[in-house]
């Protein structure tokens, strides 16, 4: 039997960049900016994205698979999760309706290599945006900027 995997911080660990902080220890980062949950298999993908998030202001939180994001987020409640589609344990979609289910006001953003998964995905509806990849941070980040400027509020409803 394996043991559950414990959630990593990203404080100081690889496979994520020096650097790169956790919500629960980003108390420097002012209060406005949104909090991110990126969870990913692939810590490639992981890590530049974190990295890219928090140079564009945003306080970042890293799990490896759909449980780690879940534990992750009932424990942080992230204003936004980016979720890959294709993930062990628990893949993204399973992961997303949990996390709408408990937070509808989250903001839920997949990526998948796989555009068969990608459709299926957009068309089951937790997500406001779906890409598939490679997708760059930029483009994340912009739709992130975007569902902030049209007016919608990522802060958390209670």
């Amino acid at each position: 039997m394996l043991a559950a995997p414990q959630p990593r911080s990203i404080s100081a660990r690889a496979p994520y960049p020096e650097g790169v902080s956790t919500m629960r220890n980003s108390h420097s980062a002012p209060a406005h900016f949104a909090s991110v949950l990126v969870a990913d298999d692939n810590p490639d993908i992981t890590e530049m994205l974190a990295a890219f998030l928090q140079l564009s202001g945003f306080r970042v939180q890293c799990a490896a698979n759909g449980v780690e994001a879940v534990e992750c987020f009932d424990r942080e409640r992230p204003d936004v999760a980016v979720l890959d589609i294709q993930m062990p344990m628990m893949d993204g979609l399973a992961a997303a309706r949990h996390m709408k289910a408990r937070h509808p006001g989250v903001l839920l953003i997949a990526a998948t290599g796989r555009p068969d998964l990608a459709v299926a995905a957009g068309s089951s509806a937790p997500f406001a945006r779906v890409f598939c990849k490679p997708v760059s941070a930029d483009e994340i980040v912009s739709a992130i900027r975007s569902h902030l400027s049209a007016g919608n509020s990522l802060r958390k409803t209670a």
